[in-house]
C-alpha cells in the first residue's frame, strides 16, 4: 500500500457550512457529523485489509517528500498503528518507527555497488563519505556551494540577505534619490504593490509571458514600444546631461547606432522566426528612431521685428514670405 502520508489517507474533518455539528447533535443524533467521514474510511481500508488472506505480505509505505512544495511529508497514524500492532506494543512512538525504518528508500542505492547508472553512483560515494564529499562537490561546483548556503541561511533564525536584507539597495531603489527617474505609472505601481517594485526595479525580474507567440510577429507592440521608449529616454537624459537641444546632424547617428545595438541584443535574447521578420522589424525601428531625431531637432527661429499700434502698444511681427504676421507675445510701450 502506497501514499500513506498525513492528510492523503483520511479526508479532513470539515464540517458543513449549512448546519454546524453542533447543530446537528441538536436536531438529532442520527445526523452524520464531520468525524464520522473519518471514521467510515479508517472502517472501509480496515475492512479491506481483514478480507486478506493472513499468510499474505502487506507493504506500508509513504513518501517523505512533497516534491511540488519542497518540504518533508510524514507518516499517516495508520503506519504508527500497524508498526504498534507488528511489535506488540501500543507506547512506540513516530521517532521509534522513523528510528526503525532507516533511510528512505530512493534513487540512491544503499551500496554504490548497486548502482544502474553512472549518476546513482556518485549520488551514494559522497553520501556515503559524509560532510568530505559534499565540500570535494562544492569546491568544484560553486553554484551548488551557493545553494547550500542559501538554503542553510533561509533556514536560520536570522534575516540574512537570502531572506531579503540588502541594505545597499535602499539608494538604488529609492524614488527620491539622484539619478532615479521614475515614471507616475511607476510611482502608482511601487505604492500598490512595493514588493513587485523591488522584483522588478531592484532584481530585475519580468513575468513570464505564458501567451502564444505569433509567429509572424518578431516585436510585438508592447516590446517594440517599451524598447523605443528606453532608447528615447537615453537620447534625451545625453541631451540633459549635456546641456544642449538635439542636433540631427550630430544625434542622428549616435540614435541609430544605439538602435541597431539594441536590436541584435533582443536578437540574441528572442531570435525571430525569419531573416524577414528581422529586416522588417528593423527597418521599421530605424525608421521610427530617426523620426524621433528630426521631430526633436531645433526649429530656427523666424526674424521678427516690431510695430507700434494705433492704441500705443508695440507688437512683434515675424517675417514671413506673404506678409507681416502678429504674434502671440504683446511689448508693453515704452
Amino acid at each position: 500500500m502506497v501514499g500513506l502520508e498525513e492528510g492523503r489517507v483520511f479526508p479532513a474533518a470539515t464540517e458543513d457550512a449549512v448546519l454546524l455539528d453542533a447543530e446537528r447533535a441538536a436536531i438529532s443524533p442520527a445526523l452524520r457529523l464531520s468525524n464520522d467521514k473519518i471514521d467510515e474510511a479508517v472502517y472501509g481500508l480496515l475492512s479491506r485489509l481483514v478480507t486478506l488472506d493472513p499468510s499474505a505480505r502487506v507493504t506500508f509505505s509513504y513518501s517523505v517528500r512533497d516534491t511540488r512544495e519542497f518540504r518533508e511529508t510524514y507518516a499517516s497514524w495508520l503506519m504508527l498503528q500497524a508498526y504498534r500492532l507488528q511489535h506488540a506494543d501500543e507506547s512506540l512512538s513516530y521517532q521509534h518507527m522513523k528510528a526503525a525504518l532507516g533511510e528512505p528508500v530512493s534513487a540512491v542505492p544503499a551500496k554504490r555497488d548497486q548502482a544502474s547508472t553512472n549518476s546513482a553512483w556518485w549520488l551514494r560515494t559522497v553520501v556515503g563519505t559524509g560532510t568530505s564529499g559534499v565540500e570535494a562537490v562544492e569546491r568544484t561546483f560553486a553554484a551548488l556551494a551557493r545553494g547550500r548556503c542559501a538554503e542553510h541561511e533561509r533556514a536560520s533564525d536570522r534575516f540574512t540577505e537570502f531572506d531579503g536584507d540588502v541594505p545597499e539597495a535602499g539608494h538604488l531603489l529609492d524614488p527620491c534619490a539622484a539619478g532615479n527617474a521614475l515614471s507616475v505609472t511607476e510611482l502608482e505601481a511601487a505604492a500598490a504593490c512595493p514588493y513587485r517594485f523591488f522584483l522588478k526595479r531592484g532584481l530585475g525580474l519580468r513575468p513570464i509571458d505564458d501567451r502564444e507567440r505569433d509567429k509572424d510577429v518578431w516585436l510585438d507592440p508592447l516590446t517594440r514600444g517599451s524598447e523605443l521608449h528606453d532608447i528615447y529616454a537615453s537620447t534625451l537624459r545625453r541631451l540633459h546631461d549635456e546641456k544642449r537641444r538635439p542636433d540631427k546632424i550630430k544625434d542622428g547617428p549616435w540614435l541609430r547606432t544605439l538602435a541597431q545595438e539594441r536590436l541584435k541584443e533582443l536578437r540574441r535574447e528572442m531570435p525571430p522566426a525569419t531573416e524577414e521578420l528581422f529586416d522588417r522589424d528593423r527597418r521599421n525601428s530605424l525608421r521610427t528612431s530617426n523620426s524621433f531625431s528630426q521631430v526633436n531637432a531645433p526649429i530656427p527661429r523666424t526674424p521678427s521685428r516690431s510695430r507700434c499700434r494705433s492704441d500705443g502698444r508695440w507688437v512683434r511681427m515675424k517675417i514671413r514670405s506673404h506678409g507681416l504676421r502678429p504674434s502671440k507675445s504683446i511689448l508693453a510701450a515704452a
